[in-house]
């Protein structure tokens, strides 16, 4: 009971916090000032219940219906992020359904202005994947431009080197992936695998210095089970902080890095723990911190 009151509290406060937050100025990039561009993974339908039961976004959701799509839009806008990796699983891509979803999202990003998106495909097994087979797919329904469309639907696309990403998990085994029209980057191969634990040896951030672009855990908690307590610090192998603080300690040392992209992992992660959007945890801080690290 304790427990559910203190989330009840946390939510009002959230609530009554939002209007305020809405009201301040939208970060952009600035080549200037070497701000990195911001991305971050968003998955918009999860396959099960959250490991992290004590723990909900606010305000708390099942679903992905548009009334959440325009917040997520809002709230990343107001965090200074620039792209969307939008993490879904090959057969969420060839379902009808939720591929419509897909596009509405990006429409309502394209007609923001502000944000770009990406696919990030993910399997929870291995599984093989023809890309061109999936470039088809991807044509067909309007998320990339075909060869016989003019690159107006490519301009909502974030793009590596001149060309439209698409970005893989190591459980993928991409056949066929030559294709020219995209730039394919997979964890494990491109790009290092993300840290599940953070050490005097090992930093909680990956760098990829050919893209110059460095991956960034807001937290990290995988391998506990939904009976641990997770308030207590040791069950975090990368630790959140006291409101985030652990988290900002991260970002400060990752721009150091003198990166031009900085990829967070991710914006609403709460199976393993790494969640950027405002939380019954640490209500609107991640997001704070973001902003205040990257004027």
């Amino acid at each position: 009971m304790k427990r559910f009151l203190l989330q009840i509290c946390a939510i009002f406060a959230i609530m009554a916090f939002s209007g305020c937050i809405s009201a301040k100025k939208n970060v952009e990039y600035s080549a200037e000032t070497g701000r990195p561009q911001v991305w971050t993974v968003y998955i918009p339908y999860r396959d099960h219940s959250p490991q992290l039961v004590d723990v909900v976004p606010v305000p708390n959701y099942d679903t992905w219906t548009e009334e959440r799509m325009k917040r997520d839009i809002q709230r990343m806008v107001q965090a200074g992020i620039q792209g969307v990796l939008l993490k879904v699983s090959p057969e969420q891509l060839a379902d009808p359904f939720k591929m419509a979803r897909l596009i509405q999202f990006r429409d309502h990003c394209r007609r923001d202005g502000r944000l770009k998106t990406a696919l990030y495909l993910d399997s929870s097994k291995p599984l093989a994947l023809n890309c061109q087979d999936l470039l088809r797919h991807l044509a067909k329904h309007g998320f990339l431009a075909g060869p016989e469309q003019n690159d107006a639907l490519n301009g909502q696309n974030l793009t590596l080197n001149g060309r439209p990403l698409i970005v893989v998990g190591r459980n993928l085994k991409l056949e066929g992936h030559n294709a020219k029209e995209v730039n394919w980057r997979q964890f494990g191969l491109q790009w290092p695998d993300l840290p599940d634990l953070e050490t005097e040896s090992q930093t909680a951030y990956a760098l990829q210095s050919a893209d110059s672009i460095v991956w960034l855990r807001v937290g990290y908690c995988g391998s506990c089970s939904t009976s641990d307590n997770r308030s207590q610090k040791n069950h975090w192998s990368i630790s959140r902080g006291r409101k985030g603080n652990a988290f900002r300690d991260r970002l400060a040392a990752a721009r150091r890095e003198g990166t031009r992209i900085l990829a967070i992992d991710s914006w609403n992660d709460y199976d393993t723990g790494s969640f950027l959007e405002p939380n019954t945890r640490d209500q609107f801080s991640c997001m704070d911190i973001l902003r205040e690290e990257l004027p």
